[in-house]
């Protein structure tokens, strides 16, 4: 949980700016593809690393992964959740 308290409160503007561009991107087709350019690009990254680890599904793995960092940044930012993440990542890579 303190790692990701970092991501967020280290670096809220970044990530905060972010979000709001996945909201902009929800109705300005050129934001979509940059964002869509970004996700995929985290994605082929997180896949190679999980490739070399040896773990199974990789490119669905850092999918899910992908997903669920997303979703715990934006709940820590919008409602100071302070869910703690590892029993999450640790169901998506089990």
């Amino acid at each position: 949980m303190r790692r990701l308290n970092l991501l967020v409160f280290r670096t809220g503007t970044f990530t905060a700016a972010r979000l709001a561009l996945f909201v902009e991107a929800s109705h300005n087709p050129d934001v979509r593809q940059a964002v869509g350019r970004g996700r995929a690009r985290y994605e082929e990254l997180l896949t190679g690393a999980l490739t070399h680890l040896e773990v199974p599904r990789s490119s669905v793995t850092a999918a899910a992964l992908m997903s669920c960092l997303e979703g715990l940044l934006l709940h820590r930012i919008a409602r100071e959740d302070t869910t703690d993440p590892r029993p999450l990542l640790e169901l998506i890579l089990a």
